[in-house]
């Protein structure tokens, strides 16, 4: 795979097995996209220069001074010098947010700091990403909840899949009965009795 610029162009010729579209990332401050060359993942910039070394098994986009790389089967992270700042124990690892990543580890996922421990410990099936600061959805056994930034409870996992409704407002339901919830505020505004 290669790239063309928007005349049909080639601009880097093809040599790699594997890439994504270019995009800006501001931790590196400039246009780059994710590659795949001789079974290593990185990064280029729009030059076909390396944004780092192509030495790990596969990477996710830069943010907050680090990147999660995979290394021999687990996950970590690395600083713009690609020096190993998280050691490499998850088996899956996302983008630092807000001083926050997704990790996995023994098929559960949790939410950790820059300094790799838990703060939200790995418990669940699933986390997602904030739907508002300081705040994830958690899913398990099929049900859903909301935990705080430091693992506090702030919605049991008992809900069946949130709707978003408008903004911060979702729709909450449990069996048969509704509830609509503020993320914002954590407070419901009306419940079915």
């Amino acid at each position: 795979m290669g790239y063309i610029n928007t005349k049909g162009t080639e601009v880097i010729k093809p040599q790699y097995s594997f890439a994504l579209p270019f995009s800006y990332n501001t931790m590196v401050g400039d246009t780059i996209a994710k590659v795949e060359w001789k079974k290593k993942r990185g990064f280029i910039f729009k030059n076909d220069k390396s944004v780092y070394q192509f030495k790990f098994d596969d990477v996710n986009t830069p943010a907050e001074g680090m990147m999660a790389a995979k290394q021999k089967g687990k996950w970590g992270f690395v600083d713009k010098a690609q020096k190993n700042i998280i050691p490499f124990k998850f088996d899956n690892a996302g983008s630092f947010k807000n001083g926050m990543a997704l990790a996995s580890a023994k098929g559960k996922t949790g939410v950790i700091d820059r300094n790799g421990k838990w703060v939200v410990e790995a418990k669940y099936d699933e986390v997602f990403d904030s739907y508002v600061e300081n705040a994830f959805l958690v899913r398990q056994d099929e049900k859903y909840g909301i935990v705080g930034k430091t693992g506090n409870e702030i919605l049991p996992v008992q809900y069946n899949e949130p709707e978003n409704i408008t903004g911060d407002i979702y729709l909450l339901t449990v069996g048969d009965k509704i509830a609509y919830y503020n993320m914002v505020t954590r407070r419901f505004i009306w419940q079915q009795q």
